[in-house]
């Protein structure tokens, strides 16, 4: 934890203080800082029930484009640990998904395609982010063997993340708040090993690639 803290204080320095001294002069610094909340979804089902929270600040460096950096915190369930180690469900039974907490650092570039004061004002980001992740275990009873229990090993070394977004941001009245819809994808790379511990079997899961929709709701500092 202490690493990601550390990080995010330079990446802080990097991304504000003098981000803007090559700015156009007609387009005068602004912050923005907000707030978003996403729903996302993994490729192949591995992950279900995504919720994202995200708490952020961005600087504009010119009439289109802004730096932002943001802090993601999210909860997940991690879909049958049974079919991770490839071992076969006993007695028909499904697996129990294992409860996970994820968070991540992330620092963005993104492009307005409209900087004047309009209504709406579409924009491309791209981010790369550092993160670590924790999942609970989980188990299964049987009738002719011991019970099955999975231990998922997910926070030995930090992930790197990767993503693309779009969205469109609503600014009504010309006002300092502002409304954001988007849609994003991620390619999350990890090293999560679930093993299940009578048998020793073990699993290896090391990239997850999810889409997400959000909404946010932000203020011009």
């Amino acid at each position: 934890m202490h690493k990601l803290l550390t990080m995010s204080a330079c990446l802080v320095m990097f991304c504000f203080p003098g981000a803007c001294n090559g700015r156009c002069e007609d387009a005068p610094a602004k912050t923005d800082a907000g707030m978003r909340l996403a729903w996302a979804a993994a490729e192949h089902g591995i992950l279900d029930d995504v919720i994202v929270y995200t708490c952020y600040a961005s600087r504009h460096l010119g009439p289109h484009w802004y730096a932002e950096l943001a802090l993601d915190s999210s909860v997940f369930e991690f879909e049958a640990p049974c079919s991770a180690t490839s071992l076969p469900t006993r007695n028909g039974r499904d697996t129990p998904d294992a409860s996970g907490k994820s968070t991540l650092l992330r620092t963005s570039l993104g492009y307005l395609l409209r900087h004047d004061e309009v209504l709406a004002r579409p924009y491309l980001c791209a981010a790369i982010g550092i993160g670590y992740t924790d999942i609970e275990g989980t188990s299964y009873p049987s009738d002719q063997a011991p019970d099955c229990r999975f231990e998922v090993d997910a926070d030995d070394s930090l992930e790197i993340a990767p993503a693309l977004s779009a969205g469109i941001r609503l600014r009504p009245r010309q006002g300092r708040w502002q409304f954001e819809l988007g849609t994003s994808v991620e390619h999350r790379f990890v090293d999560w090993a679930t093993t299940e511990l009578n048998s020793g079997t073990t699993g290896r899961q090391t990239k997850i690639r999810t889409w997400a929709v959000f909404f946010g709701i932000s203020a011009t500092m």
